[in-house]
C-alpha cells in the first residue's frame, strides 16, 4: 500500500476530488487519520484519548495511518475508473500507471522484508526459557510470570520465551493492571497511553512476588535472577472477603499490607460465603489458553475462586459447562467468581460483549443497502405527457389513429 503515495494517480485524484462533495469528505477523513497517526507529536490524539472514549483503544497511533492509506487508495481507484471510462486516459497511459504502481509495491515488499526482518532471539532470552524449564516451572498450570528489565527480556517478547510479562506500552484496555503496577511502585500513572513502561517501574514488581505471582525475581544490586514457584498460586480459594469502594482503594490496602489471599478485596456484595474458620479448598488449573482457562476446584463450603489474571469486560465463567456465573474484579486487577461447595470444573472464556451486537448491526446494514434476490429500483425521471402517450402500448388500429390525431407527425 505504500506505493499509493508515490504513484501519480493519488495526487491527481486528490486535486480532482476536492471539486466533489463526497471527494472532499474523503480527503478530510484522510487528513484526520494522518493527524492521528502523528500521536503525541500533535495535540489532537492526546486530547481525544483523554476526553473521548475509544480513541485511547489503539496502542500505536501509527495504525490510524491505515485509514489514510485506505482513503488514498479509494480516491486513486475512483479517479482512474472515472478517467478511463471518460476516454480521457488511454490504454497505454493506464498500463504505464499500473505498471509503475506494481513496481513500487513489489519494491516496497522487498524493502519491508529487510526493515522488519525478525531478529534472532537473544541468548539471554533463550537461556531464560531453558532455566524455567530446568526448574520445572510453571508448577500451577499457568505460564510463568516474570518482571525483568529490557536488557534481559525485551518488551513484548515474553511469548517467544513462553512466559507472561507486563511490559511494553501502557494499554488502556488493561487500566486496572497498569494501576496495580504504578500504585504498588508508588509512582504516578501516566496521562497518555503511549508512555512506555520503564525498567524502574517493572523492577518494582519484584518487591511483590506474591501479589503478581512471579516465578522468577530479579535482584538489581547483583543482577541476580532467582527461580522459585510463586508464593501464591495463580488460582486459589477464599472463604471471606472485604468490601472496598473501588479498585484504587483495593490496591492501596494491598500496599498497606492487607492479606489479599485470606480476605480478597471485592468492590461489590458477593453474598454469604459461610464461616471462614475451618474451611478448606484447593484449585488446580487444568487448561490454560488465550481465551479459555479451565480450573478444577474442591471446596468444603461456598467460597470465592480468585484467578490472578487481568480482569476485563467480556470474560465469562461456566460451572461444569452449564450455569454461567458472574466474573467480578478482585484485589484491584484479578478475576473472581463466587462458587458453590463441592468438586466442580470452572471454565473461564472470553466473549467480547459487543462483538455479536456489532456483527448484527453490520448484517442489517448490508441487507438494507444490498438486498439479495431483488433488482435495484430504477431511477425516477420526469416524463412529459407527450412521451407517455408515445410509449403507451397500442393494441388496436383505432387507438393508433387516435394517437396520430393528437400528436403532430414527425417531420
Amino acid at each position: 500500500m505504500a506505493g499509493q503515495f508515490f504513484s501519480p494517480s493519488p495526487a491527481r485524484a486528490v486535486v480532482v476530488a476536492v471539486k466533489n462533495r463526497n471527494g472532499r469528505a474523503l480527503v478530510v477523513a484522510g487528513l484526520f487519520g494522518f493527524v492521528l497517526a502523528l500521536g503525541d507529536g500533535s495535540f489532537v490524539l492526546p486530547a481525544l484519548a483523554r476526553w473521548v472514549p475509544g480513541f485511547a483503544g489503539v496502542r500505536f497511533p501509527s495504525r490510524y495511518a491505515l485509514g489514510s492509506v485506505l482513503v488514498v487508495t479509494l480516491l486513486a481507484t475512483w479517479w482512474l475508473d472515472r478517467t478511463f471510462r471518460g476516454k480521457r486516459l488511454g490504454a497505454a497511459a493506464a498500463g504505464v500507471i499500473f505498471g509503475l504502481q506494481a513496481a513500487i509495491l513489489i519494491a516496497a515488499l522487498f524493502a519491508q522484508a529487510e526493515i522488519y526482518l525478525a531478529p534472532r532471539t537473544p541468548d539471554n532470552e533463550t537461556r531464560l526459557a531453558d532455566d524455567l524449564r530446568a526448574e520445572g516451572l510453571p508448577r500451577d498450570g499457568a505460564p510463568p510470570r516474570v518482571a525483568l528489565p529490557a536488557s534481559i527480556l525485551r518488551a513484548n517478547a515474553g511469548a517467544r520465551c513462553g512466559v507472561s510479562t507486563i511490559s511494553g506500552f501502557n494499554n488502556p484496555a488493561l487500566t486496572r493492571t497498569w494501576s496495580a503496577l504504578y500504585i504498588l511502585a508508588a509512582a504516578p500513572e501516566p496521562d497518555f497511553h503511549r508512555v512506555e513502561v520503564k525498567d524502574r517501574i517493572i523492577l518494582k514488581m519484584n518487591d511483590w512476588p506474591a501479589f503478581f505471582g512471579l516465578s522468577a525475581t530479579f535482584k538489581s544490586p547483583g543482577n541476580e535472577l532467582h527461580f522459585a514457584a510463586p508464593p501464591v498460586p495463580r488460582a486459589f480459594l477464599s472463604f471471606s472477603t472485604h468490601r472496598v469502594t473501588n479498585g484504587t482503594d483495593a490496591l492501596e490496602r494491598v500496599r498497606s499490607g492487607h492479606d489479599f489471599v485470606r480476605e480478597p478485596l471485592v468492590e461489590q456484595d458477593v453474598g454469604d460465603l459461610g464461616k471462614p474458620a475451618g474451611q478448606t479448598g484447593s484449585a488446580t488449573i487444568t487448561h490454560f489458553g488465550r481465551n479459555r482457562i479451565r480450573i478444577k476446584y474442591e471446596a468444603s463450603a461456598p467460597g470465592l475462586l480468585v484467578l490472578a489474571e487481568a480482569w476485563y469486560p467480556g470474560w465469562t465463567a461456566r460451572l461444569n459447562d452449564a450455569g454461567e456465573l458472574a466474573v467480578i474484579p478482585v484485589n484491584g486487577w484479578m478475576r473472581g467468581v463466587q462458587v458453590p461447595a463441592g468438586v466442580h470444573n470452572l471454565t473461564f472464556a472470553y466473549r467480547p460483549t459487543w462483538w455479536w451486537t456489532g456483527l448484527g448491526i453490520s448484517f442489517v446494514a448490508a441487507e438494507r443497502h444490498w438486498p439479495c434476490g431483488e433488482d435495484p429500483p430504477l431511477p425516477r425521471t420526469r416524463t412529459s405527457h407527450r412521451q407517455a402517450a408515445v410509449h403507451q402500448p397500442v393494441n388496436s388500429r383505432r387507438g393508433r389513429r387516435g394517437i396520430a390525431r393528437r400528436l403532430p407527425m414527425p417531420e
